[in-house]
């Protein structure tokens, strides 16, 4: 059935569940102290469907989203990732992970493969998985083929830029000025990646679009194993800090040159501060 509320059209998935997939549908949380709980149990998937404009969601949001457990799983495992509780090359099994957790194996078991369809998680012939080691030659080849795409982001976004969008990417580059000045290294991180997302939107090429989306995740998995090295290691901070600030006026250098009109000018500084970012990222 259909249920409209605000302009919003919600399509709701009713499906009858036993008991234990019941249990299996509660979406888990993070409690205050760090562990897993159950939160609330769900049996229906909403798919938000706008029927014009975005009603403040992101991209992401607009997107079809569901309650199933293996996506909760899926973005735990992710987030300890990112932040370097779960480190590259350690192995992850779908049984200890769903004792951990307190859900059946077969949830974990579609998390995990998700993840190794990102290219995060590699399979184990002995069973279970690897995460990704970092490797400088795999991070060349992956920057190699970001490069590709968002160089033609960037001519295609030239075609779209406006005085609205080059007030948008100089507040984002205003923001990050300033978490760079608080040692906020987190918020930069989220900000570099709103400053790439957006050019590449801005594109409003769907099938590009979709190509740098494959590519996301390892992107974000490179770059969060240098931020959490940085963490761990004071002594590399000063140099993480100055980088920063080089790759803000290489930001800035496009924007001014799309400003301008500039749109080859413009492909070229992307091109050449992307590889220069990964000639720079010392992940070793």
């Amino acid at each position: 059935m259909t249920i409209s509320f605000s302009g919003l059209d919600a399509v709701l998935f009713v499906s009858e569940v036993s008991d234990k997939q019941k249990a299996e549908s509660s979406l888990l949380k993070k409690g205050a102290s760090g562990s897993e709980t159950v939160l609330e149990t769900w049996q229906f998937s909403f798919v938000h469907k706008p029927s014009s404009g975005s009603y403040g969601l992101t991209n992401m949001d607009a997107l079809a989203r569901s309650t199933y457990l293996f996506e909760q799983i899926h973005d735990i495992l992710w987030e300890k990732i990112l932040s370097g509780e779960i480190e590259p090359t350690q192995r992850l099994k779908d049984v200890e992970w769903s004792k951990r957790l307190g859900v059946s194996r077969t949830p974990v078991r579609e998390a995990m493969r998700k993840m190794q369809q990102e290219g995060i998680l590699i399979p184990l012939s002995q069973g279970g998985y690897e995460v990704r080691a970092v490797s400088v030659e795999d991070l060349q080849g992956l920057y190699r083929c970001r490069t590709v795409l968002e160089v033609q982001a960037v001519r295609e976004a030239a075609g779209h830029f406006s005085a609205k969008a080059a007030s948008k990417f100089n507040a984002l580059m205003r923001k990050a000025d300033k978490a760079i000045e608080k040692g906020d290294f987190d918020r930069v991180f989220g900000l570099n990646s709103d400053f790439h997302g957006s050019m590449i939107e801005l594109s409003q090429n769907v099938h590009l679009i979709g190509l740098c989306r494959t590519l996301q995740k390892l992107i974000l998995y490179y770059r969060s194993a240098l931020l959490n090295k940085v963490k761990s290691d004071p002594s590399r901070e000063a140099d993480y800090v100055n980088r920063l600030k080089a790759k803000q006026d290489e930001h800035r250098a496009i924007v001014e040159a799309l400003t301008k009109g500039d749109e080859e000018g413009a492909a070229l500084l992307m091109q050449n501060h992307l590889l220069e970012t990964a000639q720079h990222m010392d992940i070793k």
